[in-house]
């Protein structure tokens, strides 16, 4: 997304990240793209919580936006409450 000459720049170290990792990500954002960069990572412990409320066939910019993982009415439950229990896990 951004103007850089050299993309694979941030790919070099990803592999170094080990620690768990949990990816929260909305569907109606750039949430999805995301998931990508965990098969770059080096933990062997990676968690993907996409909050996707619209069919697949629907447009993106009608689901859950970035801003709703702060803003929206539900985020308690659809957001807050898994990355607690993640937490709680270990």
């Amino acid at each position: 997304m951004c103007d850089v000459s050299d993309p694979h720049f941030f790919e070099d170290h990803l592999e170094d990240i080990t620690v768990p990792i949990l990816y929260v990500g909305a569907g109606g954002g750039f949430g999805e793209f995301g998931v990508y960069t965990t098969t770059l990572l080096g933990s062997q412990d990676i968690t993907i919580h996409l909050v996707d409320l619209r069919p697949e066939e629907a447009q993106r910019i009608e689901d859950f936006g970035h801003v709703d993982l702060f803003l929206a009415d539900d985020a308690r439950t659809l957001v807050w409450q898994p990355i607690l229990r993640r937490i709680q896990s270990y």
